[in-house]
């Protein structure tokens, strides 16, 4: 779904209803290249969020939802085959900015592959794909909403107390997955995550597309 506006909406402190407040140095890179005064085509692929609803109207973004993790666990039973699509959005569509949050942690090598070509079809030379890797031993069994506070830090809802086996991501993994895509940075964080910023690459590939970004 796509949304523009929506009512004022009080951001959730860190404590209320359980919720942790943490820095995003990958997030500040983000917005920090990004700036202001430009209309920004944003694709969230976590639960909805009242908070994330805001910050991007707030800053006169298209906002486009699409919890891709409920919507995989719907087609389990299905059984589509490999190179079905997992967004299925116009062609015409093109995103400035992928939020993809710790949902690489929850897609096979093959499903993070699929979705690289969609979102490589979907995304603008330049636009940004962020995303988070857990490296502890387990972390829990499905994906935590993220709320946006403000363009540096981050809000984590409490985890599902059922945990799995971490899949554990390098570097070297994602970059081969995430075709299409280069690696700007990363930043490995206290709780046991670390954050990486790509970049779509550029429709030529001699055109380098990773931005610098500010030092952490």
């Amino acid at each position: 779904m796509f949304l523009r506006k929506s009512r004022p909406h009080r951001p959730t402190k860190s404590g209320e209803d359980g919720a942790t407040e943490r820095k995003s140095p990958a997030l500040r890179a983000l917005f920090e290249h990004l700036g202001d005064g430009h209309r920004q085509r944003v694709l969230d692929l976590g639960p909805a969020s009242g908070e994330n609803v805001a910050f991007f109207a707030e800053r006169a973004c298209t906002l486009h939802v699409e919890d891709l993790f409920t919507t995989l666990r719907e087609r389990v039973a299905a059984g589509p085959g490999r190179g079905e699509p997992l967004l299925h959005l116009p062609e015409e569509t093109r995103f400035d900015v992928v939020l993809t949050w710790d949902l690489f942690n929850y897609l096979e090598l093959e499903e993070l592959s699929d979705l690289a070509a969609d979102l490589g079809r979907l995304c603008r030379p330049g636009a940004l794909l962020y995303a988070m890797i857990g490296y502890l031993a387990e972390i829990p069994d499905r994906p935590t909403r993220y709320r946006l506070l403000n363009s540096s830090t981050l809000l984590y809802d409490p985890p599902s107390k059922l945990t799995s086996a971490s899949k554990r991501y390098t570097t070297r993994d994602l970059c081969q997955a995430l075709s299409g895509f280069t690696m700007s940075t990363s930043f490995i964080l206290r709780n046991g995550y670390q954050e990486f910023l790509f970049v779509r690459e550029e429709d030529h590939p001699e055109v380098d597309g990773t931005l610098n970004p500010p030092s952490s």
